[in-house]
């Protein structure tokens, strides 16, 4: 199964919004930063 790079990045997004639990907000900077995702994504 092949996904894309967008596809890729969304996936490590959510899962990093889902580690800091229910209620906890992250800023784009923090998600960037934390999974090596370019900000443009």
């Amino acid at each position: 199964m092949q996904i894309t790079r967008a596809g890729e990045y969304a996936v490590l997004g959510l899962l990093n919004l889902a580690r800091r639990g229910p209620g906890r907000m992250a800023m784009i900077e923090e998600l960037s930063r934390d999974e090596d995702i370019p900000r443009s994504f």
